[in-house]
């Protein structure tokens, strides 16, 4: 037992007199400062110009939402706090753009409620309709749920010192939310409900107009449900799939005697069945491309070059750069046809004087 007590306070000793040597942090040059304050705003830039789009073709092409009950109100207001951007680039975002912890407005559409409320770019929120804002995300929940019933919103910011209250009246729009992701590959995508541009994707378009292709294509994919009807698809050609595979499998078992009853043919049943749910078809990207041109006119965006976009983004080629929509959206001669029909129905209709879309919804 002395033995041992000993060996203790030998290991104490050593380790009240042992020299730490922490990590020592790392000094950023004022240099490097100025690098990531600079980045932080081109994000935002990006960010705001596919809001600004994004709005435009959310509002207006809200007759075509509401015919396939794809609709929600709408502010037309950005969040932001140091808390979304990478750890680094936090202390800096603090000390250059006085962005902080707390919930902060980023980016107001110009002619949107939001505007025309008085909301402004750099207003710290305290409340929504007088519950503390903690958080971006607790943020957005407060107001989605004051929003949906069609009520106005009240938000008590802190604006150059001073608290004001300013309440917002929604408006309807397509219900689809329209995000930028960070990645530099070329690719967009839909959820049912969310549609993703990615950054690579938003730099590789040259004009709004052809960032309103994409977001009025994946607009038309949520309005249309293509996931929810794939998901579907999938799900019961799983379960067909596993039927006749079950039955293979059963007819081995009678041939060998029960000596090879694996499942395996049940398993390869189920999984080509549910492929089936894996990605968006021909015909559905004809019909997102022919209501898009539709989506677009109704906007009063350009739909000429929209098939030239389109055939560029295939045909773009960078070992650098991932190009991920040759593949979720290859563009094949069937949606070169349906988008020239498109355009031409468009324009036949403006020159007799009718309505320049007529959708088949």
């Amino acid at each position: 037992m002395k033995i041992l007590l000993l060996a203790v306070l030998l290991l104490l000793t050593a380790c009240a007199t042992q020299t730490h040597n922490p990590k020592e942090r790392t000094e950023i040059t004022e240099a490097q400062k100025e690098a990531w304050t600079e980045q932080i705003k081109k994000w935002r830039r990006d960010s705001d110009r596919l809001e600004s789009v994004s709005f435009r073709v959310l509002t207006k092409g809200i007759d075509y939402c509401k015919k396939l009950d794809h609709i929600a109100t709408y502010l037309g207001v950005q969040f932001w706090s140091n808390q979304q951007l990478q750890p680094e680039w936090r202390e800096v975002a603090q000390s250059k753009l006085n962005l902080g912890s707390e919930p902060q407005i980023s980016f107001v559409v110009p002619s949107s409620p939001a505007d025309s409320a008085g909301l402004k770019s750099d207003d710290k929120i305290v409340e929504v309709n007088g519950v503390v804002a903690q958080t971006v995300p607790d943020t957005l929940k407060m107001i989605n749920e004051a929003a949906a019933t069609g009520n106005s919103v009240t938000f008590t910011l802190q604006r150059a010192g001073e608290r004001k209250m300013i309440s917002v009246t929604p408006v309807m729009a397509c219900k689809s939310k329209v995000l930028m992701g960070n990645e530099y590959s070329i690719n967009t995508a839909a959820d049912g409900e969310v549609v993703q541009v990615s950054r690579g994707l938003l730099h590789f378009a040259r004009s709004d107009e052809e960032i309103a292709a994409i977001v009025s294509h994946q607009l038309a994919h949520n309005a249309r449900k293509h996931q929810r009807t794939n998901k579907i698809t999938g799900v019961l050609g799983g379960v067909v799939g596993g039927i006749f595979g079950g039955a293979a499998d059963v007819a081995l078992g009678l041939v060998t005697g029960g000596t090879f009853v694996t499942g395996t043919f049940t398993q390869l049943g189920w999984e080509a069945g549910n492929s089936m749910a894996g990605g968006i078809s021909v015909s559905q990207l004809q019909q997102a491309d022919q209501d898009s041109l539709h989506l677009m006119n109704m906007t009063g965006y350009e739909i000429e070059n929209v098939p030239a976009f389109w055939r560029r983004a295939q045909e773009f080629d960078d070992p650098k750069i991932i190009n991920e929509l040759k593949n979720s959206h290859p563009f094949l001669q069937e949606r070169f046809l349906t988008m020239e029909a498109t355009q031409k129905e468009i324009t036949e209709r403006i020159q007799r004087g009718d309505s320049p879309y007529a959708l088949n919804l």
